[in-house]
């Protein structure tokens, strides 16, 4: 349970940092978000697992941290999100995983649910 913390806690400071990017828009990513799309491309069926438990905390630091959000991601099955990765790093396999994270939770950020349906 330690170690997942720590995972999480280390995915949203990536999050955070993703967000903030210097004056030039760089940033630093951190853990898995720091490899390529290329990379990705060749993960197996474990490193995929990191990658979607990874971008979870992602997901889980922007729900956190932008006004109007209650859940990015509402009903979007882990299947879903791993292909719309696959696809966007098929087409771009010099970015970033963080990169690709990014631009997907921005695709999906529209249709978010903006409040808890228990209010």
């Amino acid at each position: 349970m330690r170690k997942f913390v720590f995972c999480v806690l280390l995915a949203l400071l990536a999050a955070g940092q993703t967000q903030a990017a210097d004056e030039r828009g760089r940033f630093r990513a951190k853990g898995v978000g720091s490899q390529s799309c290329a990379s990705y491309m060749t993960f197996d069926k474990d490193d995929k697992l990191i990658v979607e438990t990874w971008w979870a905390g992602y997901v889980t630091a922007v729900n956190i941290e932008r006004d109007d959000t209650y859940d990015v991601l509402p009903d979007v099955k882990p299947e879903l999100v791993n292909a719309w990765l696959e696809g966007y790093c098929r087409d771009n396999p010099n970015q970033l995983l963080a990169v690709a994270v990014h631009y997907m939770v921005e695709a999906y950020f529209p249709k978010r649910s903006k409040t808890s349906p228990n209010r």
